[in-house]
């Protein structure tokens, strides 16, 4: 049979490599749940860049507490400008401004326009649900009933 030392050394061993094992994964772990605070940066940035690259965003759905009111946006169009400002035009001529910005995390756009229906019903502080191109999909973070804006171009 083997010395006892043999054992002992062969279960040190083994003991060292799941040892290391268990830390080499910990770090792996680690690295995966690392964000880059740019990554937000980003985001904001890209956002900016396409709700201003071009005029004339239109309301394709707006669901207020459950409701479809996406006919009452039928005859406007939106224009994100890169200072900030929010114009709303009926059938082309400007109705109205106001402003709009993002979030420092890009969590959120927040639209500030309008004095009266239906241009108020977009004041708020809009989730951002999903953006391509030509879409952005935004949702209330009001759980206690269901507000959706979506634009497109």
């Amino acid at each position: 049979m083997f010395p006892k030392t043999f054992f002992q050394t062969f279960k040190s061993k083994k003991m060292r490599t799941k040892q290391l094992l268990f830390a080499l994964s910990l770090l792996f772990l680690g690295f995966l749940a690392c964000t880059n605070g740019d990554d937000d940066l980003l985001n904001n940035n890209d956002l900016s860049n396409i709700l201003t690259q071009n005029s004339g965003w239109r309301v394709t759905s707006f669901i207020d507490k459950g409701k479809d009111e996406t006919h009452d946006f039928a005859s406007f169009s939106f224009d994100f400008n890169a200072d900030g400002t929010l114009v709303a035009r009926h059938h082309g001529d400007v109705l109205e401004q106001g402003t709009w910005t993002i979030t420092s995390g890009a969590e959120k756009l927040i639209l500030d326009i309008g004095t009266s229906k239906p241009l108020l019903e977009l004041r708020d502080d809009w989730l951002i649900i999903s953006q391509t191109s030509d879409k952005i999909e935004l949702r209330d973070d009001n759980t206690d009933h269901l507000e959706v804006l979506v634009f497109e171009r």
